[in-house]
């Protein structure tokens, strides 16, 4: 790795996995297939399930964040009142945010694509194992269809996973991920430098030493996730970009005070299903 190479920073998948990637045989920027991507991630996921859960499931418990900021759902209510509402979490890991709006009344799946993360949730919440990119659900079968920085910041082909979240749901797609201005930053959250082109949309693979993909994570611009979503056939709502709040005086990996007071480390899009 380059010097002034960055190493992967993980917030999530759901919410918490800061730091370095670590033991990756190879790491390069380029391309990778949807199905190449997805075996990474499961096995991933499984493999760290008990260490990420050990380290940070208490933090995210009983609530639904929405970044490393520590926005919560309960406090932005994008989704409005959710009680009586099927609502279908993707990329849910051990199924927290799940188990936080269930206690607010709504019906809910928790799914995700490691069986590892999903058997660490609690046994009364409906849990499914599930690729993002082809959910085992009915068309408009679910109100509504939110994701925190699970799924789309792993896959390639967002337009493609949006799409599919648009047939399942009736009414709202919710997602979070990394905001784009933070993949042109160094990892160290207390740099501001311009490490990278904003519109480098190389994909960040690990390879071990089979050459076999290990992990993958994906950039596009703001500009790049509206038009996912409207080729997905949803309308744009609105673009939530959370700032750091006083309350907060953690730094989770590349995430600070001191940067979240002058950039946004997190972009939330909201879409209506039309």
């Amino acid at each position: 790795m380059q010097a002034d190479e960055p190493q992967t920073i993980r917030w999530g998948r759901e919410k918490g996995q800061f730091g370095g990637a670590g033991g990756a045989g190879v790491i390069e920027r380029g391309s990778v297939s949807p199905a190449s991507a997805a075996a990474a991630h499961r096995r991933w996921w499984d493999e760290h399930a008990r260490e990420y859960l050990a380290e940070h499931g208490d933090a995210l418990a009983n609530r639904l964040q929405w970044g490393p900021e520590g926005v919560s759902e309960a406090e932005l209510g994008l989704m409005g009142a959710v009680a009586g509402r099927t609502i279908l979490e993707v990329g849910s890991g051990a199924g927290q945010c799940s188990q936080w709006l269930r206690s607010q009344g709504a019906h809910v799946i928790a799914s995700d694509i490691s069986l590892e993360m999903l058997r660490a949730g609690d046994p009364g919440l409906l849990r499914v194992q599930a690729d993002g990119f082809l959910l085992p659900f009915a068309d408009q079968s679910v109100d509504i269809t939110f994701s925190s920085y699970g799924a789309l910041p792993f896959l390639p082909d967002a337009p493609a996973v949006l799409r599919e979240w648009a047939r399942v749901t009736r009414d709202l797609v919710i997602f979070s991920v990394t905001h784009p201005m933070r993949w042109a930053l160094l990892d160290d959250p207390e740099d501001l430098t311009i490490s990278r082109s904003y519109f480098d949309r190389n994909a960040y693979i690990e390879r071990n030493d089979k050459h076999e993909v290990t992990y993958t994570e994906h950039h596009r611009t703001i500009g790049d996730w509206v038009g996912a979503i409207v080729s997905a056939g949803m309308s744009l709502e609105q673009i939530v970009e959370p700032e750091w709040p006083d309350r907060n005086t953690e730094t989770w990996g590349a995430w600070s005070p001191a940067r979240g007071k002058l950039i946004p480390g997190t972009a939330i899009f909201v879409a209506k299903v039309k």
